[in-house]
C-alpha cells in the first residue's frame, strides 16, 4: 500500500541506495572539476529535501525512546506479577517494546504481524474482522490487550462477545479519537485476560491502581467521573 507514514521511512533504504548509485554514475562520467560540482549540486538537493522533510520533526520534540519502551516495560511487570516469565501483548504501540524480546508482541498496527496485517491492513476493501478475532481468541490469546484511538476502532474487539467473556479491564475508558474521527462511542484501555485474575481480586486492584499514574492520550476525565456518579447513584 502507499506509505501512510511520514518522511517516507519504508523507502529509506531506497534512498540511501539511490543516491549512492547516482553518485556513482556522475563519478563514472564526470571528471575533475565537473566531477566535483555535479557531486556539490546533488548534495545540495539532498541537503534541501531532507531539510523540507525534517522541518516539522526539529520543531516538534519526538516521542523518546525510551518513553515508548516504558509501555511494553509495564505490561512485562504486570506479567511478572501474575507469574509469566515472557507475557504476551497485543497492542498497536510497537516502537521501543521490540527493544527488548521480554515481552511477545503481537502487532495490532500491522507491521510485524502477517496475520493482522491480512485481516485489517489497507489492502482490504473492508477489514476481515472476523477472521481477526478468529485469530486472537482462538490462536494466539494474548495476555494483555492495549487499545486505543484508530486501532481500537480497526479491531472492535468488543463486536466479539469472547472479548467481554475472556478479557477484564485494567483501565478503560471512552475514547475521544472514536468520537471525534468516526461519531462512534467506543471504548479503549488496557486488558488482562480473565484466566490470569482469576479468584486473585488483590492482584487485580494493583494492576488498575497502577494503571491510574498512566497517561492514555484519548481519555476524557469528566466523561469516566460522570459514568462512576451514575453508577454509584
Amino acid at each position: 500500500p502507499a506509505d501512510w507514514m511520514p518522511n517516507y521511512r519504508f523507502a529509506t533504504l531506497f534512498f540511501l541506495g539511490a543516491a549512492y548509485l547516482v553518485s556513482m554514475i556522475v563519478c563514472s562520467v564526470f571528471s575533475g572539476q565537473m566531477r566535483t560540482m555535479a557531486l556539490a549540486v546533488i548534495l545540495f538537493s539532498c541537503l534541501v529535501g531532507f531539510w523540507s522533510g525534517t522541518e516539522r520533526f526539529i520543531r516538534e520534540k519526538p516521542i523518546s525512546t525510551e518513553e515508548v519502551s516504558s509501555r511494553g516495560g509495564y505490561f512485562l511487570s504486570w506479567g511478572r506479577k501474575l507469574g509469566l516469565k515472557r507475557p504476551s501483548l497485543l497492542t498497536a504501540d510497537a516502537g521501543g517494546i521490540l527493544l527488548d524480546d521480554s515481552v511477545k508482541f503481537v502487532d495490532l498496527g500491522m507491521l510485524c504481524d502477517r496475520e493482522v496485517a491480512r485481516c485489517l491492513g489497507e489492502l482490504n476493501e473492508v477489514p476481515q474482522r472476523t477472521r481477526f478475532h478468529e485469530y486472537v481468541f482462538k490462536t494466539v490469546r494474548p495476555d494483555f490487550i492495549a487499545t486505543r484511538a484508530y486501532h481500537s476502532w480497526l479491531a472492535a474487539l468488543d463486536t466479539d462477545e469472547r472479548f467481554r467473556r475472556e478479557y477484564v479491564p485494567i483501565h478503560e475508558y471512552v475514547d475521544l479519537w472514536g468520537l471525534n474521527r468516526r461519531n462512534t462511542l467506543m471504548m479503549s484501555g488496557d486488558y488482562v485476560r480473565r484466566d490470569l485474575v482469576a479468584n486473585r481480586p488483590e492482584m487485580l486492584d494493583l494492576l488498575v491502581r497502577e494503571a491510574e499514574n498512566f497517561y492514555y492520550p484519548f481519555e476524557n476525565k469528566s466523561i469516566v467521573q460522570k459514568k462512576e456518579g451514575a453508577e454509584n447513584d
